[in-house]
C-alpha cells in the first residue's frame, strides 16, 4: 500500500482553506473497486468522486459546493457519488425564520445535528427546541419540518441514500460568496416549489413550527 500522509484541512501545515486530501491506495485496487460498484459514482459521476469514495478524502470549512437555497446558504461536504451512494452530508446556514414546512420523503432517511444556534425541530408527534449538540432522527416517510429560531443558525443534515442534492440544485443557485443571500434575491414560487418536491419524492403538507 502506499505510504500514509498527514495534513492539516482547512487551516495551516501547508494547505489552505477547502484543500482537499486523498488517501493514497494501489492503482490495481482503485481500479478493481471502481469495475465492480455500480452505483451512483459508477454512473456518469467524474473519476474524482469514483477515487474519493474507494480511498476516502476530507476537505475544509470553506470547501464543497454552495448553494443559496431559500433564504439560506447551504454547503455539500458529501454527496452521494462521493460515498459510494452511502449517503450525502450538506451543511446549512439559516437566520432567524429560515425554515422548511412540513414534509415527508418517499425514499430518504434523515439526520439533523445542530452545531450553532436553535431551532425548533417537528418530527412525527414531537416537537423540540434544538441547541447546540441536539440532533433528530426522521425515518422514511415521517412528517418533519424546522424552523431557526435564534439569530442565525448552523446545522448539519445527513441523507441516506443519497437522493435530495437535485432537489437543492434544481430550487437553489450558486452562491457566490459563503453569506446568506443578499437581500433582495429573487426566489421560487410556491408552484415551482411543489413541482420539485414532487420531483423528488418530497410530500409537502403544511407550515414550518410556529
Amino acid at each position: 500500500m502506499g505510504s500514509l500522509k498527514r495534513a492539516t484541512i482547512g487551516g495551516s501545515a501547508g494547505l489552505g482553506e477547502g484543500a482537499v486530501v486523498q488517501a493514497p491506495m494501489e492503482a490495481q485496487v482503485a481500479r478493481a473497486s471502481a469495475t465492480s460498484y455500480n452505483g451512483p459514482a459508477a454512473k456518469g459521476a467524474d473519476a474524482m468522486s469514483v477515487q474519493r469514495h474507494i480511498e476516502g478524502y476530507g476537505v475544509g470549512g470553506d470547501a464543497g459546493r454552495a448553494l443559496w437555497f431559500l433564504g439560506g446558504l447551504v454547503t455539500w461536504k458529501a454527496v452521494g457519488a462521493d460515498t459510494g451512494g452511502a449517503y450525502e452530508l450538506v451543511e446549512q446556514v439559516g437566520a432567524a425564520g429560515y425554515a422548511a414546512p412540513l414534509h415527508t420523503h418517499a425514499r430518504e432517511t434523515e439526520g439533523f445535528y445542530v452545531v450553532e444556534g436553535e431551532l425548533t425541530m417537528t418530527i412525527g408527534d414531537l416537537s423540540f427546541r434544538a441547541g447546540p449538540g441536539a440532533f433528530g432522527y426522521v425515518p422514511v416517510g415521517v412528517a418533519h419540518a424546522f424552523r431557526v429560531e435564534s439569530e442565525t443558525a448552523k446545522f448539519l443534515t445527513f441523507v441516506t441514500p443519497p437522493g435530495m442534492e437535485g432537489y437543492f440544485e434544481d430550487l437553489g443557485a450558486e452562491a457566490l460568496t459563503r453569506t446568506l443571500p443578499p437581500a433582495g434575491l429573487i426566489v421560487p414560487d410556491d408552484a415551482r416549489i411543489q413541482e420539485i418536491a414532487a420531483k423528488y419524492g418530497t410530500r409537502l403538507l403544511g407550515s414550518p413550527p410556529a
